[in-house]
């Protein structure tokens, strides 16, 4: 799917089309970025580099509510690599 950072296709019947958009923050363009992939898929995933001390978009719970709300998955990259599903 054209200009998607991820795309995965889960078995199954009916198969589940997954996009996961990738960004350096977590912030209101990787949100619209997410909204306008969901017309093109099942599920949508947002990723992006978790901040060093934790204060970040990624703890925010109006953050968090308002991609829960959306239905979008998100996923926090730690410093170390790691990743936290959020």
């Amino acid at each position: 799917i054209g200009g998607c950072d991820v795309v995965a296709l889960r078995e199954g019947e009916p198969p589940v089309v997954v996009i996961c958009e990738l960004k350096l923050q977590f912030n209101l363009e990787l949100v619209l970025q997410g909204v306008d992939r969901a017309a093109a898929c099942d599920e949508v995933w947002l990723a992006a580099r978790m901040s060093a001390r934790g204060k970040g978009r990624e703890s925010d719970a109006r953050f968090r509510n308002l991609c829960r709300r959306l239905g979008f998955g998100l996923l926090g990259v730690t410093g170390t690599d790691r990743v936290e599903v959020l």
